[in-house]
């Protein structure tokens, strides 16, 4: 950036101005523009992954803040704008931590609530998470497991808002009775001084099968409104309520992929994810087309559609568009991309089988795009760079940099993952069991690693000022940013002293 040099005056006003403006430009010279704040799962709330701010890669971490209790697959850190780090625990512990990692509060959400995903942290600093609770009901014989879920407002000090438990469906029929059962994370939807809270959840169906909607909770903590996104049969089996089907147990909070196993097992266990792995639910994607217009939520169901939709304050969800895909057997959340296209990570399935990967693009955008396939089974959100590439984490441990729809450069690490890569201005980081693996932005290869164990479950989370904050084997890292660089000097602008008058 070139900075214009102001032109001298006498004014002793105007050199100040002159000397703050000169600052000013300085300071935006050295630092560019704020980075939005990483308030989602996914960063943002079009599930970007992407932060614009220097980082340096994470090498030695700076702490490690242990003892944080246990946290469930995909529930990784989110972080306010004043840089307060939020985490939930499977215990239902909503913990606070400053930027260097020290405690700052804690919130029990109480009643045996257990957290199932990351918060969302709208932009007042307040936080909303969701509370489950899954207990053995006994009002019918054989009993069945429910779940129930809350939605649970806190302040950016700690100390509840407001909580709004879910809709229960079929309170008169206890055998399909629940107030669903979600392990995706919230996001927030805006349009002016509108705002809504979005949350995907399934409920079971009374006969067998379960119903995925879409709930919007305003932000005042009064009832939300439902959306029926999707309708799957299922084959009701022992006790379980209809809960287990071909795609797994969801409803109770395990939705384990069918055939979860990579194609070739790493020799190293550490390179391994925990057996019979669950897999998080998908969350939404918001996204705003930059000329304006109400924004669009894209939702991937559990089974094979993609389907998007406005929100209007007052005529609620209205469906735009539905995209079938029949070899999908999972689906990560939704990515969008700066032009509209909703980018979808998903695994093949056969014959109940995870047997690949493939990432579709579908809208908002209605202009087509062709399917990139051929890869290993992918269970990870994608993200972006700055200059708009798709990148994609494997299973296997695959990291994939796609340019439209041109596999541009791909990279193997030995550890497993399901965990979504962060980007930053100049880095990608890739959270796997057995290590952090931080990659050049431009260049694609390889610039530091940091092993671990325990990792690759949740996505990496940066900081305003370039920090990386990641879990593994449920306990916090943390990786400092770019060194401070101090403003040069500025010299003092002479002012010379107004001539006098004679005798005046």
């Amino acid at each position: 950036m070139v900075v214009s040099p102001l032109r001298r005056c006498r004014c002793p006003v105007l050199a100040g101005l002159r000397t703050l403006l000169t600052a000013t430009f300085l300071t935006a010279a050295l630092t560019g523009n704020a980075a939005a704040t990483w308030d989602r799962a996914h960063g943002d709330a079009a599930n970007a992954g992407f932060t614009d701010v220097a980082t340096r890669p994470a090498v030695q971490p700076s702490a490690t803040v242990p003892n944080l209790g246990t946290f469930a697959r995909g529930a990784g850190p989110v972080i306010g704008p004043d840089g307060t780090v939020y985490l939930g625990n499977e215990q239902g512990v909503l913990w606070a931590l400053h930027a260097d990692g020290s405690f700052y509060w804690n919130q029990p959400l109480g009643a045996g609530q257990s957290i199932q995903a990351s918060p969302a942290v709208d932009s007042d600093g307040s936080i909303y998470v969701i509370g489950e609770r899954t207990y053995t009901d006994h009002r019918v014989s054989p009993a069945v497991k429910r779940t129930d879920s809350t939605l649970y407002h806190i302040a950016p000090t700690g100390g509840g808002l407001w909580t709004q438990a879910f809709p229960e469906h079929f309170s008169d029929a206890p055998v399909a009775a629940s107030r669903g059962a979600t392990s995706a994370p919230p996001n927030i939807w805006r349009s002016g001084t509108q705002a809504a809270i979005l949350i995907p959840v399934a409920y079971k169906v009374l006969g067998g099968g379960s119903e995925l909607y879409l709930l919007a909770f305003p932000p005042d903590g009064g009832p939300p409104r439902q959306q029926s996104v999707t309708y799957q049969g299922q084959t009701v089996s022992g006790d379980d309520g209809g809960l287990l089907g071909t795609i797994g147990c969801y409803l109770i909070l395990c939705f384990l992929a069918p055939g979860f196993a990579p194609r070739q097992i790493p020799p190293n266990p550490v390179d391994l994810l925990p057996a019979h792995l669950v897999a998080p639910m998908p969350g939404v994607g918001v996204f705003t087309f930059s000329g304006g217009g109400l924004p669009w939520v894209v939702v991937n169901d559990l089974w094979q559609q993609t389907v998007g939709y406005t929100l209007s304050p007052d005529g609620g969800l209205t469906e735009r568009f539905r995209v079938t895909d029949p070899a999908r057997g999972y689906a990560a959340a939704p990515m969008l991309l700066p032009d509209g296209h909703s980018v979808t990570a998903a695994s093949d399935v056969s014959d109940g089988s995870l047997t690949g990967g493939h990432v579709a693009f579908t809208g908002p955008n209605g202009a087509s795009l062709p399917t990139v396939r051929n890869f290993d089974p992918l269970l990870a959100t994608p993200a972006r760079t700055g200059d708009g590439r798709v990148v994609v984490a494997s299973q296997s441990g695959g990291l994939i940099f796609i340019s439209g729809s041109t596999v541009t450069a791909s990279l193997q690490f030995p550890g497993q993952t399901i965990a979504s890569p962060a980007v930053s201005r100049s880095h990608v980081f890739v959270s796997t069991a057995s290590s952090l693996r931080t990659l050049n932005a431009l260049t694609m290869t390889e610039v530091g690693h940091f092993d671990w164990t325990g990792g690759g479950l949740s996505g990496p989370a940066i900081g305003p000022s370039g920090q990386i904050y990641a879990i593994a084997a449920n306990t916090l890292y943390i990786w400092p940013g770019p060194p401070h660089r101090p403003f040069p000097p500025i010299p003092p602008v002479p002012v010379k002293p107004a001539p006098r008058s004679n005798g005046r």
